[in-house]
């Protein structure tokens, strides 16, 4: 019987990946790229990447949607890369809302500008084993520590399937406490208040030892969280001067291209947009131009457009509008509509 229901569980959790579709991921500049697809959101809950990389660092998953072609921090996930070539998991519909409706297009960006790629990629309906690993592989990456909202306790913890650790320890620890105090009080069957002594300190205890074992585990993941962030970002800016350190972080390409557009915009301070294909920091785009003003969030029409890897569909926007500046095709600034 137990042999039966062991392969029955087995044979659930590999079915899923007779369904699945591959992901014939491009790499172009510093980003890795699918080709536009339509992948049904609802049934394709996860995605698998073979990732094969020369040393640890981090990369982000994004998407877009029919509804919202923009790829933006709001549509991806962190994860981190270690050395050689392994398998990420993801069960994104649990880690992000924003997987809803219909996929368009992923990118895969790495946060260095190493020797990463993309070997493979699938997106499936995930199964029980799919699910275990993506839980797993995001309680130790990099997202950050996320809070549990109201609640007493603030410390920031990380996240499985995109609620906080902390939730699943209150639980823990409740479930404990409950179960030491409810199997006390069958044995001694108390007919006193006083009889009730010893139940509730042994679930007490109970529950301190669940509370500790707890901490432990949280403060082992917070400090292997740190430390890893520590080795990258180690690796990444120790040596380099201040102009390197900023292509590292920002992209060689978007920096240079912000340089330039910082010498080529009006002295005065202007709007202005940032359109783009491929994921780029608008933060750093605030910061590397102003006093220049950044009219994404806004209703004021900017007075001049960064364009840097356009969509077609951006292009499509653009015509009739001048040329205000052009470091080459695929960066250049556009004059805004007035």
């Amino acid at each position: 019987m137990w042999f039966i229901l062991v392969l029955f569980t087995l044979t659930t959790a590999f079915s899923a990946f007779a369904e699945e579709i591959n992901l014939p991921f491009q790499k172009n500049q510093n980003v890795t790229e699918s080709p536009v697809m339509m992948i049904d959101s609802q049934a394709n809950s996860t995605v698998i990447l073979k990732i094969k990389t020369g040393h640890p660092e981090l990369a982000r998953l994004y998407w877009v949607t029919s509804y919202d072609q923009r790829f933006d921090q709001q549509k991806s996930i962190w994860f981190s890369v270690k050395p050689g070539e392994k398998s990420y998991y993801f069960n994104v519909a649990s880690q992000n809302p924003a997987w809803i409706g219909w996929i368009r297009k992923l990118l895969v960006v790495p946060d260095g500008q190493g020797d990463f790629t993309v070997l493979s990629g699938t997106a499936g309906p995930g199964n029980l084993l799919t699910t275990i690993a993506s839980g797993w592989q995001e309680f130790w990456g990099p997202k950050g520590r996320a809070q549990t909202g109201f609640s007493i306790n603030v410390t920031h913890s990380s996240p499985i399937f995109n609620t906080s650790i902390n939730v699943y320890c209150y639980w823990l620890i409740g479930l404990v406490f409950a179960w030491v105090l409810i199997a006390n009080l069958i044995r001694v069957k108390p007919r006193t208040l006083s009889d009730l002594d010893r139940p509730l300190l042994r679930a007490t205890k109970a529950a301190f030892i669940a509370i500790l074992a707890a901490w432990i585990m949280l403060t082992i993941n917070s400090d292997y969280n740190f430390s890893n962030l520590f080795k990258i970002n180690y690796q990444k800016y120790y040596g380099k001067n201040l102009e390197q350190k900023h292509a590292e972080a920002y992209g060689q390409d978007y920096y240079a291209f912000l340089k330039f557009a910082a010498q080529k915009l009006p002295k005065s301070p202007v709007y202005f947009a940032l359109y783009s294909s491929i994921p780029s920091s608008d933060l750093a785009a605030r910061l590397f131009l102003v006093p220049h003003i950044y009219a994404g969030d806004t209703s004021q029409k900017p007075d001049y457009l960064l364009v840097f890897f356009p969509t077609p569909d951006q292009l499509k926007q653009l015509q009739g509008l001048p040329v205000f500046a052009r470091l080459d095709n695929n960066k250049f600034i556009v004059k805004g509509k007035k």
